[in-house]
């Protein structure tokens, strides 16, 4: 049995890599030195929002607190769309987190809250995500309120969106506990 040369680990940046000149080289990618780039492919999903009537009644309405300010349809659906692809990118880096409910068997959907700082206040969304085709997924907001104390059950995830970056965090046992940034 001959001896293989061991493995070498290729130093990994973040900054992302020069466009490949000439179609035919071979060059570095994130996986190896030496590759060759064949095809990108720019694929498009489908979000499509709703609005579940118990946020329809509070915005149109108010609760027994009166008007809401700050849960405008407007903001609200900003922040839903500016929240998918941080989602989908927290769902393909992290085993422990997936925001998209599927064939749930009587179980309980996950639902997730957004948070992103207004000029009214700490605007808080609940969605809940649904799978239903290839391309397609049916976002739901369930609810929004622009509290600093909005009540999050134990477990679940609290999607925060500062600009272009995001916070992903969960309530365990209490305490709010910071899981991933991007």
């Amino acid at each position: 049995m001959s001896e293989r040369e061991q493995r070498k680990e290729i130093p990994s940046n973040n900054q992302r890599l020069l466009p490949v000149d000439n179609e035919l080289a071979y060059t570095r990618n994130r996986c190896t030195k030496k590759a060759r780039k064949i095809n990108s492919i720019n694929h498009h999903l489908v979000f499509e929002i709703w609005f579940d009537q118990h946020y329809q009644i509070r915005l149109q309405f108010g609760d027994e607190n009166g008007m809401r300010p700050g849960i405008d349809s407007i903001k609200v659906e900003s922040l839903v769309l500016k929240a998918m692809k941080h989602l989908v990118t927290y769902s393909s880096l992290l085993k422990t987190f997936n925001f998209i409910n599927h064939n749930l068997n009587g179980g309980r959907a996950n639902r997730i809250v957004l948070q992103e700082l207004t000029d009214d206040g700490k605007l808080n969304v609940v969605i809940e995500a649904h799978l239903i085709d290839l391309n397609t997924f049916e976002i739901t907001v369930k609810t929004a309120m622009c509290i600093d104390t909005f009540k999050i059950g134990d477990g679940q995830f609290i999607l925060e969106i500062i600009e272009n970056e995001s916070i992903l965090k969960m309530l365990e046992n209490g305490k709010i506990k910071e899981i991933y940034s991007l």
